[in-house]
C-alpha cells in the first residue's frame, strides 16, 4: 500500500517544521548574542578638541594600534565622530611614532618622532611642531591606553592640526603574546 505522507518533504510535518523554526531562531539568536565585543556597547563621553572644533570620541573601534619591536615603532588611530546634515560622519586620525621601546604609562609621544596622516589627504605626514600627548593610563589587558592631547599641533608647512582633550583608543602593548 503507498503511503502518502512517507514521500512528503520533512516541512510538510507541523510539529516537525515547528522544532525546526525554533531551532533554527535559537541558533540566530545565539549567534547574536556572541557575535558583540566588550566594545560595540561602550558609550563614551570623551571629547576632543581639533582646530577649535570639539568632537566626541568614538569608542566602537574600527583601527587597533600596537607597538612592534622589529622596528621599534608603533602606530594608533583616533577615531572621532561628527554630526552632519546627512548624519553621523566617523573620521580617522592615524599616528605613528620611533621609540627604542614600548611606550608605557607616563611617555610623551610628542618626544618620540611623532608624525600624522589626517583624514581626506593623499599628502606627505604631518610632523611634531609643538604640545604633549602622554599616556595616562592603560587597561590591565594592555589592549588599550587613554591619551591626554595638550595643544598638541601636527604640522605640514602652513598647514596644522591641533588637538586638545582626553581619549582612549585602542594599542596592543603586548603584540607578540
Amino acid at each position: 500500500m503507498y503511503d502518502s505522507k512517507a514521500s512528503l518533504p520533512f516541512y510538510y510535518y507541523p510539529q516537525t517544521m515547528k522544532r525546526f523554526l525554533r531551532f533554527s531562531f535559537a541558533l540566530c539568536l545565539i549567534a547574536a548574542l556572541v557575535s558583540c565585543d566588550k566594545f560595540d556597547d561602550r558609550q563614551s563621553n570623551e571629547k576632543i578638541t581639533i582646530n577649535g572644533k570639539t568632537y566626541k570620541v568614538h569608542n566602537i573601534f574600527g583601527y587597533y594600534g600596537g607597538w612592534n619591536d622589529d622596528y621599534n615603532s608603533g602606530d594608533f588611530t583616533l577615531t572621532v565622530e561628527e554630526d552632519r546634515n546627512e548624519g553621523t560622519w566617523i573620521t580617522d586620525y592615524f599616528f605613528y611614532f620611533r621609540s627604542q621601546t614600548c611606550p608605557q604609562v607616563g611617555y610623551n609621544f610628542a618626544k618620540l618622532a611623532l608624525e600624522l596622516d589626517p583624514p581626506y589627504d593623499g599628502g606627505d605626514d604631518f610632523s611634531y611642531r609643538d604640545g604633549d600627548l602622554i599616556i595616562l593610563s592603560r587597561d590591565k589587558n594592555g589592549s588599550e591606553m587613554t591619551l591626554h592631547f595638550v595643544n598638541l599641533v601636527m604640522a605640514r608647512g602652513s598647514e596644522t592640526y591641533v588637538f586638545n582633550g582626553k581619549a582612549t583608543v585602542p594599542f596592543d602593548f603586548y603584540p607578540d603574546l
